[in-house]
């Protein structure tokens, strides 16, 4: 869960618009603004999928790969950190308003095995420093490229 947490919260200032760049990104048209991430870890596997409706899949990968080296050597800044986590612990007071939100969340985190309060907890204490090193457990030589090609009527 920390781990998770952690690689959220850099990957979220680096790879959305709270990053200055992002914007020059979009318009050197290195992504488009349908792009995002996903993130999911779990105990044995770990998958970041980068999505874009970009034409040149290759060009996007080498963009990715370049973007997430610069992320981990980069690590995240206090201040950056700080916005972030508020905005989370924000989303999570928030479930407060809603009890059908609250339990999808609480039955969400007991399957990850960490309760909306422990989360709540996590987000709070979390460091720049504890960001930097989950993030360097990533390894970008890894990586796997997929193209999904549109199909039928509306194929270009």
């Amino acid at each position: 869960a920390l781990r998770e947490c952690c690689i959220k919260l850099c990957l979220d200032a680096w790879f959305t618009a709270g990053n200055p760049d992002y914007q020059n990104w979009i318009d050197e048209g290195y992504i488009t603004p349908y792009f995002s991430y996903d993130l999911e870890i779990e105990d044995d596997r770990a998958n970041i999928l980068f999505l874009d409706e970009k034409e040149d899949g290759e060009a996007f990968r080498s963009f990715i790969i370049s973007q997430m080296e610069k992320c981990i050597s980069s690590g995240i800044r206090e201040q950056t950190l700080d916005q972030l986590r508020k905005r989370a612990l924000g989303s999570i007071l928030h479930l407060l308003n809603s009890p059908s939100d609250l339990s999808a969340a609480w039955f969400h985190g007991i399957s990850d095995g960490i309760s909306v309060f422990d989360e709540f907890r996590m987000i709070s204490r979390v460091s720049a420093e504890t960001c930097l090193k989950m993030l360097r457990s990533i390894h970008t030589d890894a990586s796997t490229l997929v193209i999904l090609r549109k199909t039928g009527k509306n194929a270009e």
